[in-house]
């Protein structure tokens, strides 16, 4: 897989042996931008069945740190995806499907476990949900239903600057 004019990072959860469902994680950087990979060995070896993919833009400045995450929803996956091990910084920036509800970012899914436990370690990190609740990240195929399991997640020192918003369903 490949983007013109982008560098193109992956996490294919076929390379993972305990994984039970296709799927992974993929961050594209513009070509241009200086970066480089941010190993995570820490949250793979603690939640082999999430996927994680990390990278690190330099700037002149400081570092941004982006995570991108995936949880699978699998009915062992509460007990395993732990978010208090994710890391929480000034320039942490975490994207992705959490496959987690709470009425924080998720107005018309049920909430869950994991959502409240998500939720808890929000307030106690440096992070902040962009989502706006009452929009929907999902569409599920099958049933119709609207949820929210996708979150971002960026500095609360820089939330005010960010504008967050989704794209029409294909």
């Amino acid at each position: 897989f490949s983007v013109p004019g982008y560098k193109c990072y992956r996490q294919d959860r076929a390379s993972n042996p305990r994984a039970v469902y296709g799927g992974g994680v993929l961050t594209l950087v513009r070509d241009g931008i200086t970066h480089s990979p941010w190993p995570l060995r820490t949250l793979s070896s603690s939640d082999p069945i999430s996927d994680f993919l990390g990278i690190k833009i330099h700037l002149h400045s400081r570092t941004l740190s982006l995570l991108n995450v995936y949880s699978p929803p699998l009915p062992s996956r509460a007990t395993r995806f732990d978010p208090s091990l994710l890391p929480s910084s000034p320039s942490t920036f975490i994207f992705g499907d959490f496959n987690a509800h709470h009425p924080s970012w998720d107005a018309q899914g049920r909430p869950d476990h994991l959502g409240s436990d998500v939720h808890s370690w929000l307030l106690t990190s440096s992070l902040e949900c962009l989502n706006d609740p009452s929009v929907h990240t999902l569409l599920h195929p099958s049933s119709g239903a609207r949820t929210s399991p996708d979150l971002t997640l960026v500095p609360s020192t820089l939330a005010p600057r960010c504008v967050w918003s989704t794209l029409p369903d294909l």
